[in-house]
């Protein structure tokens, strides 16, 4: 059942930063956010090394982030997020598809992984299954951890 809305959990506004070397990508959130009530776009960067330094400028809420990026991994970026800001959420995307990416982000601290080929009513319903708590690693992908 696809996900149309993003029902508000509280008062607070998320905000979303994307780090990805793909602007198409960056558009995506970005419109996600500005069109989903409760939802708003914070910033992006294309690389690891301007992600890292627009975290310590401004943190949001939820960081999605690349796993390929044209200065290092996604992945380590997670990570290192993720030791300095505890309360971070962190969903990975990639073109790549396959358990090994999911669990990648899985052992990063990743809260979820998608492939970015899925659809934005699916983006929305992972968003909104992070942040109200869970975890969401793409249905065509098992979760990591599972048999």
């Amino acid at each position: 059942m696809p996900v149309t809305s993003f029902p508000p959990l509280d008062q607070h506004v998320v905000s979303i930063a994307v780090v990805d070397d793909h602007s198409i990508i960056c558009a995506v959130f970005r419109s996600i956010a500005e069109d989903t009530p409760g939802l708003t776009f914070a910033w992006s960067a294309p690389d690891v090394r301007q992600g890292a330094a627009a975290l310590q400028r401004e943190l949001p809420d939820l960081l999605v982030v690349d796993v390929n990026l044209p200065d290092g991994s996604g992945y380590e970026l997670a990570r290192q997020a993720l030791q300095e800001h505890r309360s971070l959420k962190v969903l990975v995307v990639s073109t790549n598809e396959g358990r090994v990416y999911s669990e990648q982000a899985h052992k990063a601290g990743a809260r979820g992984f998608v492939n970015k080929n899925t659809s934005p009513d699916e983006l929305l319903h992972a968003i909104n299954t992070i942040r109200s708590g869970g975890t969401y690693f793409n249905p065509a992908l098992k979760e990591p951890g599972l048999a």
